[in-house]
């Protein structure tokens, strides 16, 4: 029986043997030498380097190791420095003995990335197939980059929001360009609440009555953002926000307020919410805890819940939001927006 058993396992060893040199002999051999290369500091053999390691990981073709590539081409005295055009590629890919030659460029134009690859076939000497496309200004995720280009150029499926995320400007900040900095969002803000319940009523009462003779039961705001995001998986930001605002000038008054916010936000629809303590300084009644315009300055505290959802254009953020402030003497709720412009601070 033990015998019968080793006899099984070693003939499914030899058939996954068998089965994996299949694989290998059925798949086309290629190489890649020099990339042209104006992208920061990045030199053509540095590109190379990176789209033949990029090549490798993709398991589509045997692709020939850059040392030996390097022998064969000092023992047949080749020059490869500017080797990227077609005629160049199929001289030294005969050389190679392979079946394939991916060359190209990757430049920056206008502040952007072009990737320009071609797939040279040596047995024909014929271009096979050629990609061109434009990404942001990612210096740092060339590797990245190089991935996306060719499997887009041998025709394998990619990451669509991986995609999006490098050549789509209006996205937000995400896992490839921004996971270790600090992304800052400061603006202004402006919007309005509205008061209901026991709250309301004192605005419309007398001011005999402590209250603000028939004002209106509702407050323009202005203040100024300070936000900061120190959470930040790809799809999701975790933010730490901070506003003082100045309330009620429109009415003649003025009660300045402080709010204390944490808040999560999508990066792919910009949708928020958030909540946290906000402290204002209104003027309340002596004998009871109601506005009274003829009270005294008190510090009051409540809590804040906010949804809302930033729209971009380019580097600007425009922060649209709705409120909500619950408290047994009337419920507070309103609108703020506003706009800032994304900087990025190293950690």
């Amino acid at each position: 029986m033990k015998n019968l058993v080793k006899k099984i396992k070693m003939v499914m060893f030899a058939a996954v043997v068998f089965s994996l040199s299949a694989q290998a002999q059925t798949k086309q051999s290629a190489a890649v030498l020099n990339i042209d290369s104006h992208v920061g500091e990045t030199n053509s053999v540095q590109m190379g380097n990176i789209v033949r390691l990029e090549l490798m990981k993709l398991n589509y073709f045997n692709v020939i190791d850059k040392y030996d590539a390097e022998y064969l081409i000092q023992k047949n005295q080749l020059q490869i420095d500017k080797c990227f055009g077609r005629m160049c590629l199929v001289e030294v890919g005969k050389v190679l003995q392979v079946d394939k030659m991916i060359g190209g460029s990757f430049e920056t134009i206008e502040k952007n990335i072009v990737v320009n690859l071609t797939l040279v076939d040596i047995k024909t000497g014929a271009v096979e197939k050629t990609f061109s496309k434009e990404y942001l200004s990612l210096d740092k995720e060339l590797r990245v980059v190089a991935e996306l280009s060719l499997k887009q150029l041998l025709g394998i499926a990619v990451d669509e929001k991986l995609l999006n995320t490098v050549t789509n400007e209006n996205n937000f900040p995400n896992k490839i360009s921004e996971q270790e900095d600090i992304l800052k969002l400061n603006g202004p803000r402006f919007g309005m609440a509205f008061f209901t319940g026991q709250t309301a009523n004192r605005f419309q009462a007398p001011r005999s009555e402590g209250g603000y003779n028939g004002a209106y039961p509702g407050v323009w705001q202005f203040g100024y953002q300070f936000e900061k995001q120190y959470l930040n998986t790809g799809d999701v930001q975790v933010l730490f926000e901070f506003i003082p605002m100045v309330n009620g000038l429109d009415q003649g008054l003025f009660n300045p307020s402080f709010t204390i916010l944490h808040g999560i936000r999508s990066n792919n629809t910009g949708l928020e919410f958030a909540f946290g303590p906000t402290l204002r300084f209104i003027s309340k009644s002596t004998t009871q805890p109601v506005l009274d315009s003829n009270g005294k300055l008190y510090a009051s505290s409540d809590f804040v819940f906010a949804f809302g959802r930033s729209f971009k254009s380019g580097r600007m953020n425009i922060p649209v939001n709705l409120f909500v402030v619950p408290n047994k003497n009337g419920t507070r709720f309103g609108f703020s927006f506003g706009f800032n412009v994304s900087s990025i601070k190293n950690k």
